[in-house]
This record gives C-alpha cells, sequence and structure tokens, in this order.
C-alpha cells in the first residue's frame, strides 16, 4: 500500500455518501506509480487506497485506463462515480469533485 487508508478528520457521515451515489469500493488509477502498481482500490469515506493485483507491468498507461474502465463496469461503477471516488480517496470526502454528479457530462 502506498498511501496509508485513514479516516479523514473533515469525514462526511458514510451516510451521505451513499446518497450521493458513492458505491462501496472503485478502482482507481494511481498516476505516477511504477507498471504494476498503477490500479488500487479506494473505499469510500477513506482516504488513499489499498494496493490491488490487477495492474500489468507491460501495459501503457492506456491499456490501464482500459483495464479500470473494464474493472468498474463489471462491478457496476460508473465514469462519474470512478472519478469522485479518486478525488475523495485524495483530497478528502467534503470536496465538490467527491460528488458523482461534478463529472456527468
Amino acid at each position: 500500500m502506498n498511501r496509508t487508508r485513514e479516516r479523514a478528520s473533515n469525514a462526511v457521515p458514510k451516510d451521505s455518501l451513499v446518497n450521493m451515489g458513492l458505491p462501496e469500493f472503485a478502482f482507481v488509477h494511481v498516476r505516477g506509480n511504477k507498471p504494476g502498481e498503477r490500479i488500487g482500490v479506494a473505499e469510500r469515506g477513506e482516504l488513499g487506497y489499498k494496493q490491488s493485483q490487477r495492474d500489468m507491468p507491460n501495459e501503457n498507461e492506456a491499456q490501464v485506463e482500459a483495464r479500470i474502465e473494464m474493472l468498474n463496469t463489471d462491478l457496476g461503477v460508473t465514469k462519474a462515480q470512478r472519478m469522485a471516488m479518486e478525488a475523495g480517496s485524495m483530497w478528502g470526502w467534503h470536496v465538490p469533485g467527491a460528488n458523482p454528479k461534478v463529472w456527468m457530462d
């Protein structure tokens, strides 16, 4: 795990996160990590991510993105939900980007 998972000090109640339409977890792109460590799992309401074993070291960034989209689609997680989960896990669940509505076209 590259970043410690911790509870946000300005945590948003989990019920609110569920009401915003956030899934329990989503696969996210961990930019800047070395190949083999670029796919993480963000959990609703938690800061940071868990490392997944889903990244293939020989894949380029576009292939990693495609793999993340496929994994999330299999879970029923939309692109907007995934982007919100990335933002919330990195910057806190109180930021506007942690709401999937911000990412909808």
